[in-house]
């Protein structure tokens, strides 16, 4: 087997079934909202979701292999921790060591994803109006110029 063979062996050997991202229940919600869009078909391996990762403006998720992926990336990442978190999330701070374009969002006790969700949905409209602001801006100066 020559390299290009081996490549292409190694490659289809790394490629999995889509993920199970939703059930039933989940695909109707899913399809009775136009503004989601459901790519799990199309990623077959991990360079397809680091591809995904790197158009993305903001990826927020519970403690996954994406997150570390999204991190390692440099892409703006928000990953919600429980109260307990693994060893490497430290205690008592919203940033990582490992990753600077990370913010952590902890429980504050035990069994508490309401409050960290509820801090997230805050954080993240603030962060929306700030887009919003910034490309009506954009959008008024590009206007402004294209006057006579």
């Amino acid at each position: 087997m020559n390299r290009q063979e081996r490549r292409a062996a190694a490659k289809q050997s790394q490629k999995v079934a889509p993920l199970a991202v939703a059930t039933s229940q989940d695909r109707a919600f899913l399809a009775e909202r136009p503004d989601i869009v459901d790519l799990t078909e199309r990623l077959t391996d991990f360079s397809d979701t680091a591809a995904l990762v790197c158009r993305l403006d903001l990826v927020i998720s519970v403690d996954t292999s994406v997150v570390h992926l999204a991190g390692a990336l440099g892409a703006p990442v928000w990953t919600m921790l429980p109260f307990s978190p693994d060893w490497r999330w430290l205690l008592n701070r919203d940033d990582s060591p490992w990753y600077s374009s990370m913010r952590l969002f902890r429980q504050p006790k035990r069994g508490d994803w309401a409050s960290v969700v509820d801090r997230v949905r805050r954080e993240l409209e603030g962060l929306v109006s700030v887009w919003r602001r910034h490309d009506r801006a954009s959008d008024e100066a590009i206007s402004a110029l294209a006057l006579p």
